[in-house]
């Protein structure tokens, strides 16, 4: 009796985690994330002297600004204020590639917007059967001379960023990255476009 009784005082107590484990519920995999997620720009901290303790409404209106700011500063291209996907001096070659060019695919948008307008419209408006049969048939050989043009666009997107950058250079999503900017309006990329057409990067 004695011989257990001092074994089980020399024991020492087992140390108890910190953080999640057996004794605390284990966190939601969306309060993780909320926790790491971060905005673009830090909004202004409450000095208190609000209602509440909450922000006052020139500490709101200095935040604003600075949202309008940083947004300007990441339309120009400045590579402090991208988002992560566009930064990096591999993107900016490729989005002044795709830029510099005229790109099939960014008629492609709005001529479907047009197509789905005169499919809801019907008969009311092109009475003639094969004229509209025409616009289908238009519209699905414009849909296919993007799909090429994007893919040559692409491949001639990666021999140039090769002999700029060098074999060894990263194009990991590359082609995607370019062939989805190729689709967009010019005036509705983000980044805005910084050169003229027919200004390729050397």
């Amino acid at each position: 009796m004695l011989g257990r009784r001092k074994t089980s005082e020399n024991v020492a107590p087992a140390p108890v985690k910190e953080g999640p484990g057996k004794n605390q519920p284990t966190p939601k995999r969306r309060e993780v994330e909320a926790a790491r997620r971060q905005p673009l720009v830090a909004p202004t901290r409450p000095t208190g002297k609000g209602k509440g303790g909450k922000a006052t409404k020139e500490e709101k209106v200095a935040a604003r600004e600075a949202r309008v700011v940083s947004r300007q500063r990441m339309m120009a291209g400045e590579e402090k204020y991208l988002p992560v996907r566009d930064r990096g001096p591999v993107r900016k070659f490729a989005r002044d590639f795709v830029d510099a060019r005229w790109n099939v695919g960014e008629v492609l948008l709005p001529v479907m917007f047009l197509f789905l307008i005169l499919s809801f419209l019907g008969n009311g408006v092109i009475k003639n059967q094969s004229v509209f049969g025409g616009l289908v048939a238009a519209t699905y050989v414009l849909v296919l001379m993007s799909a090429v043009d994007a893919f040559w666009m692409q491949r001639r997107a990666k021999k140039a960023l090769r002999a700029k950058f060098g074999d060894a250079v990263d194009l990991g999503g590359i082609a995607w990255y370019c062939v989805m900017r190729s689709f967009q309006i010019r005036r509705t990329r983000v980044p805005r476009a910084l050169v003229k057409r027919g200004e390729f990067p050397v």
